[in-house]
């Protein structure tokens, strides 16, 4: 069996169901992918936590966006205007930092 042969029975397989699929990595919440607010979303979480869970991590800054009181963080912008204490409160929040 050649290389082509393996990839089509893989695919095959996969399709049919016999490879299970992993859980979903970086759940996000749709930005355009040119978008620059889509940049900073996938870049805040791994410089907090590039050590930890994925599947956690991105459940963790998903709910971090979607919740108005702590979306700002997502705004590097708005963070400079928020006091330490805040920021440190709202991180850990939706355990985005741990």
């Amino acid at each position: 069996m050649n290389t082509l042969d393996r990839i089509i029975s893989l695919k095959q397989a996969y399709d049919d169901g016999f490879i299970p699929q992993l859980h979903q990595r970086e759940v996000n919440p749709g930005l355009p992918k040119n978008y620059r607010l889509n940049y900073l979303y996938f870049t805040l979480p791994v410089s907090l936590n590039f050590q930890r869970s994925s599947p956690a991590m991105w459940a963790a800054a998903l709910k971090t966006f979607e919740d108005p009181e702590t979306n700002y963080l997502f705004y590097p912008d708005q963070v400079a205007n928020q006091k330490f204490e805040k920021i440190q409160a709202d991180l850990i929040k939706h355990k985005l930092a741990l």
